[in-house]
């Protein structure tokens, strides 16, 4: 059974346009939040993955000095014919 309502007075038209108007400023205000800290979040992962690789899971080990692994400075080395 269908109870007829009548819409509610322009006055209360009016407070409900507002309210729902200002939690909807709310919304987007905390959806704008969320957005920048998510983009602020993804900056420190990228910088978090970046120190892992550089330096490794430990913050406080030496980088080790340019020119590679054995310090040999990058000089070309020959290779001779393999003789199986």
């Amino acid at each position: 059974m269908m109870i007829p309502l009548p819409p509610p007075l322009p006055p209360e038209q009016s407070a409900i346009v507002r309210f729902l108007d200002h939690i909807d400023r709310r919304i987007r205000r905390s959806i704008r939040a969320k957005q920048k800290l998510i983009k602020l979040l993804e900056e420190q992962k990228q910088i978090l993955i970046n120190r892992a690789v550089t330096r490794g899971l430990d913050p406080n080990v030496r980088l080790k000095p340019p020119g590679g692994w054995s310090g040999s400075g990058g000089r070309c080395r020959s290779i001779g014919r393999y003789r199986g």
